[in-house]
């Protein structure tokens, strides 16, 4: 009888000291994860996040398809395009060209009376070539336009043109300023937040009415003879001048356009993680 109880009490001893020794191991000793595993986590966290802006961004910025409505644009005719003409001259006189020119095509012709304040001389050989070809390539030479209507071939000194410019009569003042101590927001009594500082700012350039920006570039291209009249309110601009410099102009509105449609985005994603012995036990 009592080497059975002696045989129970010492299996009572041996529950116990097991019972002891298979405690909360994970409060007693807690694991931290491996700083590569954080690093890892931190990484597919970070580009989930970008993935879903990127979704969300594009998913604002699409647009409905509108239908157009275009209306056909009948081509306009040349009549000296169809005048196949060989021409050769010597030292002759611009006027005296045109002349023969437009006798040889059976057109009328008006010259503007400033084109015989000028004598002006041209070489020249073309051989079956379009006449409107040899009428392009001896005005272009003079930096003259012309104009053909009908059965007349009008030439002149000047080229006149309307722009609509659509722009705000307004100054563009751009600034934008972002950032601090956001590193260190997560900050509370148990766990410090890392130090750190991130700050963007810029600043837009000084001239920013695009009125002020195009009278000051046509007042460097246009000619003594120059014919300009800018209107802000109505958002137009009137040009008379040589044909290159009517092409100079076009050439400008084009770009300065281009320029003010430009939009600037700024996206910023900033990820603080934070590790201390604070979170080393309990569930989370």
């Amino acid at each position: 009888m009592k080497s059975y109880t002696f045989l129970i009490i010492l299996i009572i001893i041996c529950v116990g000291a097991g019972g002891c020794s298979l405690g909360p191991s994970s409060v007693l000793d807690p694991k931290r994860p491996p700083a590569s595993i954080v690093s890892r986590r931190t990484s597919a966290e970070a580009d989930r996040v970008q993935r879903e802006q990127e979704t969300l961004v594009d998913s604002l910025e699409k647009k409905a398809p509108r239908p157009l409505d275009v209306e056909p644009v009948m081509p306009r005719y040349d009549p000296l395009e169809d005048q196949i003409v060989s021409f050769s001259m010597v030292d002759e006189d611009l006027r005296l060209v045109l002349y023969s020119l437009a006798q040889s095509v059976g057109m009328n012709l008006i010259l503007d009376p400033a084109l015989g304040e000028e004598k002006r001389l041209i070489t020249l050989n073309f051989r079956n070539v379009p006449a409107s070809t040899v009428l392009k390539e001896i005005l272009e030479t003079y930096n003259l336009y012309y104009q053909v209507e009908k059965n007349v071939i009008r030439v002149r000194p000047f080229d006149e043109r309307f722009y609509n410019l659509n722009f705000l009569d307004a100054s563009v003042i751009m600034s934008f300023d972002m950032g601090g101590d956001v590193l260190g927001a997560g900050q509370t009594e148990s766990a410090a937040g890392l130090a750190g500082t991130f700050k963007l700012s810029g600043k837009g350039a000084n001239q920013g009415n695009a009125y002020d920006i195009l009278e000051t570039a046509i007042k460097r291209i246009i000619s003594r003879q120059r014919k300009y009249s800018l209107n802000r309110l109505s958002g137009s601009l009137y040009v008379k001048d040589r044909p290159a410099v009517i092409r100079a102009v076009s050439r400008l509105v084009h770009q300065l356009k281009e320029v003010m449609s430009r939009q600037i985005l700024i996206e910023a994603q900033i990820i603080e993680v934070s590790l201390s012995d604070a979170y080393s036990y309990g569930i989370d």
